[in-house]
């Protein structure tokens, strides 16, 4: 099956994002429109000719571009974007000369690709108009991205289009712990079944998470890594002990205040906060709460 939109990334640059950049396209366009190579690759099949035919059929490629998509080494420190075999390469080269439209993606604070950065063969590429995402906008940006792919490929416009498949509805639990499991990585950050348990067991006395209540993850707030004070993803909302001061969050709050980059999480309009000192990067934080808003 050919599909409609590409997703090229470098696997290594932003992984986590292009999970959900991928989510969000097949909740609004449906399945089978949106390929990306983990996901659109049947076992057994050459992944290269699969490629080229998607390449071939694509109506609009996004190119979703992390601070380190040009500077990118091989094993020797070679620019990969110079090597004639680099996948990322000839994918967006073989979507540039059909003249489709190819929509560079910013995340994580990347800026857009310098001319002289590039290959030749690579150049047109910025000249593209580019889309950034944020954790704190992530909903308007991808909005946004959303609005020029279905220009690219023809929704709305009169053109038949197979309905899209609504997407499953899937459990609180579930939703946490896939949005918990994107952010690999953050060491301050504890998974189920993957937490330790005097970690948990200090979490739960201290941030008084009750015994009935399915601790999904936590954050751990300390500097000695005890986990007194911790951030814990619980399967009915979050709760959190801080320097003395506890608090609890309904998941659905995460929705109705901004994720701020400024030191504090405001997640109501009564002004709660959740404080992001201590906690491992003040980034890393944000995006957990980003991603656990946006899976739920």
């Amino acid at each position: 099956m050919t599909r409609e939109i590409f997703i090229s990334y470098r696997r290594g640059d932003s992984p986590g994002y292009t999970g959900r950049i991928f989510d969000r396209l097949e909740d609004r366009f449906g399945a089978g429109v949106v390929f990306m190579d983990v996901d659109g690759i049947d076992p057994g099949l050459d992944f290269v000719d699969v490629l080229n035919d998607q390449l071939d059929a694509c109506k609009a490629m996004i190119a979703v571009i992390g601070p380190q998509w040009t500077s990118a080494a091989d094993g020797q420190g070679r620019p990969r974007l110079h090597d004639p075999n680099d996948f990322v390469r000839l994918e967006i080269i073989h979507a540039l000369s059909r003249n489709i439209r190819v929509i560079p993606v910013l995340v994580e604070g990347a800026d857009p690709p310098r001319t002289e950065d590039l290959p030749p063969e690579l150049q047109a590429l910025a000249r593209r108009q580019s889309v950034t995402l944020t954790h704190e906008r992530f909903g308007q940006d991808i909005a946004m991205l959303v609005r020029a792919l279905e220009n690219a490929i023809g929704v709305g416009d009169g053109k038949p289009k197979a309905s899209p498949i609504a997407a499953p509805q899937i459990d609180l639990e579930t939703a946490v712990l896939t949005a918990l499991r994107s952010m690999s990585g953050y060491a301050e950050l504890s998974v189920s079944p993957s937490i330790a348990h005097q970690k948990e067991a200090n979490a739960r006395r201290r941030a008084q998470v009750p015994s009935s209540t399915k601790v999904l993850g936590l954050i751990d707030m300390t500097v000695f890594g005890n986990a007194n004070d911790a951030l814990v993803f619980g399967d009915d909302k979050i709760y959190q002990h801080h320097m003395g001061t506890l608090q609890q969050i309904e998941y659905v709050q995460l929705k109705s205040g901004a994720i701020e980059a400024s030191g504090v999480i405001d997640v109501t309009a009564a002004g709660r906060v959740i404080p992001a000192s201590g906690c491992g990067s003040r980034a890393n934080l944000i995006a957990t709460l980003a991603a656990v808003r946006d899976a739920t």
